[in-house]
């Protein structure tokens, strides 16, 4: 039974050490002052651990410090000596700026863009920086969120860019065994991401402003008056529904004038898949009628070569409005094609568009090329025909 009570504690006076019971001791200095004392055994000696000064430390906290230090020996464990936490293995995974590195070596020769290097090293390099020194297999999805979240509303594009290059530069660690299996991507929208991210206002978000379908017809008929290159490649690029790039790039190995026909290699096609573009009337007659200097069918100021990817751009604004982009005449032929009537499967075939989901595509067996081609024809004859009043 505790042989201490409050008003004992509170009325001892004498020096000494007045006992509570199983090791706990109230200690009274000569000078009056009172200590609490708990006595116990550890590896055969018998020691002292202080816990504190009355009043300051009650009879009953006093009780419950003396029962915390029992149990930590009947533990094994000195009260007086306790064990620090355990410390987390060092980590001798590579960093995310050094895997980032890698990455960038290994899939360097497979971009088409020399750019495309230094705008993956500049967008980490600047948005990445809070994980740059952090290992791989340390990093979660909060610090990923640490990286995008401040440009999440006010530059969507370029946050989600940089959330797919950091998902990028993580898988390759996975791959690469840096970072284990188990603890997942932690830059993927499809899991925290997504709901720790603020939802954006869709109608905020500034998409690549495009031609009303109506205007092209009069459009095409002003640049057809300008001679040159770039002139021909922005109508071409028009009548094919075709990327720019892909039209700058176009090899003359690419095209069969007989069959009307022009095939894309999948190594440059953005969804790594030939495809085959149906060559319109006035189309075909714009590439027969380009003179075979070197392997570029659209030859840039050094013959032979592709032009720049600033030249149809340029001519482009210059010849429209300022904001307007060669990639919009993409959603031109969409619009045109959509309020006419036509297929939507058909016209985002034309696009190059992966149409449905993947259980649907691994059974498509036809690239609908007969059909694309009489959408084209439309399309062209459209666009070569007078201007809409």
């Amino acid at each position: 039974m505790p042989a201490l009570t409050n008003a004992k504690v509170k009325s001892i006076s004498t020096p000494g050490r007045y006992t509570d019971g199983d090791g706990l001791q109230l200690l009274v200095k000569k000078s009056g002052a009172k200590m609490w004392v708990m006595r116990y055994s550890f590896d055969g000696s018998r020691r002292d651990a202080g816990l504190g000064g009355y009043p300051g430390i009650t009879l009953a906290e006093a009780r419950a410090k003396a029962a915390e230090i029992r149990a930590a020996v009947a533990s094994g464990v000195d009260p007086r000596k306790p064990r620090r936490p355990a410390q987390p293995a060092r980590s001798l995974a590579p960093t995310f700026a050094e895997v980032a590195d890698k990455l960038i070596a290994a899939s360097e020769a497979s971009w088409r863009n020399p750019k495309h290097r230094q705008q993956w090293r500049n967008t980490l390099e600047r948005y990445a920086a809070p994980i740059a020194s952090s290992p791989v297999d340390q990093v979660r999805t909060r610090d990923v969120l640490a990286c995008v979240e401040p440009i999440w509303l006010t530059k969507a594009e370029t946050a989600a860019r940089v959330r797919g290059r950091i998902e990028r530069v993580f898988d390759y660690a996975i791959a690469m065994e840096w970072r284990p299996d188990e603890l997942g991507n932690p830059a993927m929208m499809k899991g925290k991401l997504q709901h720790l991210l603020p939802k954006r206002d869709r109608s905020l978000i500034n998409h690549r402003e495009a031609m009303g379908w109506r205007e092209i017809p009069a459009f095409v008929e002003s640049l057809s008056r300008i001679k040159g290159t770039a002139a021909t490649a922005v109508i071409f690029t028009i009548l094919t529904a075709a990327r720019s790039g892909e039209v700058r790039l176009m090899t003359w190995d690419e095209l069969d004038l007989d069959a009307a026909l022009w095939t894309i290699p999948k190594t440059r096609m953005k969804m790594k898949m030939e495809h085959r573009v149906p060559l319109s009337s006035l189309a075909l007659k714009l590439v027969a009628d380009q003179p075979r200097i070197g392997r570029a069918v659209f030859s840039g100021a050094r013959a032979g070569k592709p032009m720049s990817d600033m030249t149809m751009l340029t001519l482009t604004k210059r010849y429209s409005v300022p904001s307007m982009t060669v990639h919009g005449f993409r959603s031109s032929f969409k619009d045109w094609a959509l309020e006419n009537g036509h297929s939507d499967l058909v016209s985002e075939m034309c696009l190059a568009h992966v149409v449905g989901d993947t259980a649907r595509n691994a059974y498509a067996r036809t690239d609908m090329l007969e059909a694309r081609r009489a959408l084209i024809s439309q399309w062209g004859n459209f666009v070569a025909g007078p201007p809409a009043q």
